[in-house]
């Protein structure tokens, strides 16, 4: 196998990165994911100017590195309504959008035993109503409901057939990962037609040639490869394969994910999370969204300085003194709802720093609430929590996070786990060969460390002010 170009498509960049054949890093670029409108609560990227972006990249990677394969994973819960020829008919709405959706006069209650994500605005159903309300015409015209990765798929792919993986399928709200098919009961529900759909599959499969426009002298022999949702490629490239094994997938947006084996006796409305699929075949997993924590960490520092304070290297002492006196923070957004508030409480006279820690450590406790939940619905404890992405720069966070969860944790010194993990199948898919462990044991142990919780951190207080926070916690969530 010569090289692979990846491409992760964020919320907040493009990133692309050329693989060598053992997994090193030839070539990097990262640019701004270009929006069409953003605001605090709008959030549409522009799918014709990421694609364009794309192709560029491509096509500059491969005159410089020889490519076997290109693979493109990113975000899900995106949503783009498509023509028959793959034009967009709006802008691309992307999963953290909080204005572009309709739950009105939905009965989730009546679907709770049949829905294996817990309903939020980002969902396929609820963005396709507000489009069909606001624009009628989208109903009629529209040809298929796409991801955004499945629209770049389309247009790179030289037989124009419309897919997508298991597990972008499985971010839309009306597929059944057990089957690994369209779930036509929700289907029937919300009024969508399965034909409007890509149709899933694996990800890892060969989904052909490139483009005809695309095809020079440097990409003939380059065949494109099915990628998948972001967090399922970091997990697949960190080594996640028990339950009692915790990934939390850090960035925009927060994940604690785990492996599922027994999921037939879960209520995923009830427990409000979600049954996803691994990017690894016939493979499920248990998430729970935190919140958006690269949006809290940009508002806080904005106020109060906060990854100046966090970046201190006094941080961990300071934090040990007059512990029960600080405020107590609660993220909204919780499990990515715009229903669940949050907010800061027992303000008093407090300072920059203190607020930044509150906000910190709020962050942790919602992180650890989450786990000890899971920890619950499965009748099991996790014995590792391993932390991957954009966050594991952030020391005095992760410490703070050991200490929070009273445990060890590990790191990942790599923060592009997600294209890694990309990597790792395209490698499989174009030798043929199945998914081994050596694959990325390797890789985890190389760039793994770990961080110690602090047990001079007076475990009275802790204990306390996390009592603390749950209280506060349930009053927001009334």
């Amino acid at each position: 196998m010569k090289n692979v170009l990846v491409f992760d498509v964020g919320t907040t960049h493009l990133k692309a990165t050329v693989f060598g054949n053992d997994g090193d890093i030839l070539y990097a670029i990262r640019s701004a994911t270009p929006y069409s409108l953003k605001t605090d609560i709008q959030v549409e990227l522009d799918a014709i100017e990421l694609l364009s972006r794309v192709k560029d990249i491509l096509i500059s990677a491969s005159s410089k590195y020889p490519l076997s394969g290109v693979i493109i994973c990113g975000m899900a819960s995106s949503v783009i309504p498509v023509d028959q020829s793959g034009n967009p008919l709006h802008s691309c709405i992307c999963w953290n959008d909080n204005f572009s959706f309709d739950m009105n006069q939905v009965d989730l209650k009546l679907l709770s035993n049949d829905l294996q994500q817990f309903p939020i605005p980002m969902y396929l159903p609820f963005r396709a109503r507000w489009l069909i309300k606001n624009d009628p015409s989208i109903r009629t015209q529209t040809y298929k409901w796409l991801n955004i990765t499945d629209f770049l798929n389309y247009h790179l792919s030289s037989n124009k057939i419309f897919l997508t993986d298991y597990s972008i399928a499985s971010r839309t709200m009306v597929f059944d990962s057990i089957v690994q098919t369209w779930s036509q009961r929700l289907l029937d529900y919300f009024g969508i037609s399965s034909e409007q759909l890509p149709i899933p599959k694996p990800a890892g499969s060969i989904v052909g040639e490139l483009d005809i426009s695309l095809r020079t002298k440097d990409l003939e022999n380059t065949l494109l490869i099915l990628g998948g949702h972001d967090h399922m490629c970091a997990a697949c490239a960190t080594d996640i394969n028990a339950p009692s094994t915790v990934l939390l997938s850090t960035g925009t947006s927060g994940a604690v994910v785990r492996p599922l084996n027994n999921r037939e006796s879960i209520n995923f409305f009830e427990e409000q999370c979600g049954l996803e699929h691994h990017v690894l075949e016939n493979s499920l997993v248990l998430v729970t969204y935190v919140t958006y924590i690269g949006k809290i960490f940009d508002w806080a520092h904005r106020y109060f300085g906060l990854l100046d304070w966090e970046q201190d290297t006094d941080f961990m002492k300071k934090l040990l003194k007059n512990v029960q006196d600080r405020p107590i923070f609660v993220p909204p957004y919780r499990r990515m709802n715009p229903n669940s508030h949050g907010g800061l409480t027992r303000l008093a006279l407090s300072t920059d720093f203190e607020l930044s820690y509150s906000i910190l450590e709020g962050l942790c406790f919602e992180t650890k609430a989450i786990i000890e939940r899971q920890n619950r619905t499965l009748s099991l404890e996790n014995r590792l929590v391993r932390v991957v992405g954009g966050l594991t720069n952030s020391s005095n966070f992760l410490q703070l996070q050991a200490t929070v969860l009273g445990d060890a944790i590990e790191i990942i010194d790599y923060t592009d786990m997600a294209s890694m993990g990309g990597f790792i199948l395209c490698k499989v898919a174009l030798n043929s060969r199945k998914l081994e462990k050596t694959y990325f044991s390797d890789l985890v142990d190389r760039r793994k460390r770990v961080v110690e919780p602090l047990f001079d951190y007076a475990k009275e207080d802790y204990t306390s002010r996390y009592e603390t926070y749950l209280s506060e916690r349930m009053k927001l969530d009334v």
